[in-house]
């Protein structure tokens, strides 16, 4: 038995292989106990994960619990479109307004 933290991405990485776990169990430690044929991967208070073990190299094992949401519970959520600094228009500078035709003779002149 090890223990790790998990990723990010919520698949833990074992020996070559990825096994994935519930994306908010990302940054908690997990025990990780290799078995003959099995991979089991424990976080205190969840119920254990088990996997058959991959026998192959830099595979991801199947995810066979309820869909994974891409945001964590508890993560803050969007209100409403993104909004403009108009700040950072000042720092950039104006965008430079051009005609058409002069990216026509620019293409034109690579094809030559």
């Amino acid at each position: 038995m090890r223990v790790q933290s998990v990723p990010s991405d919520g698949l833990v990485p074992v020996e070559v292989n990825r096994y994935p776990v519930p994306l908010h169990w990302a940054g908690h430690p997990v025990r990780v106990h290799l078995r003959a044929e099995e991979i089991v991967l424990v976080r205190d208070g969840e119920e254990p994960l088990h996997y058959g073990r991959l026998s192959g190299r830099h595979q991801v094992a199947r995810w066979k619990g309820a869909p994974r949401s891409l945001r964590p519970p508890g993560s803050r959520t969007s209100e409403g479109p993104p909004q403009w600094d108009l700040a950072y228009l000042g720092v950039k500078g104006e965008v430079e307004v051009r005609s058409l035709v002069c990216y026509e003779s620019i293409a034109t002149e690579v094809d030559r």
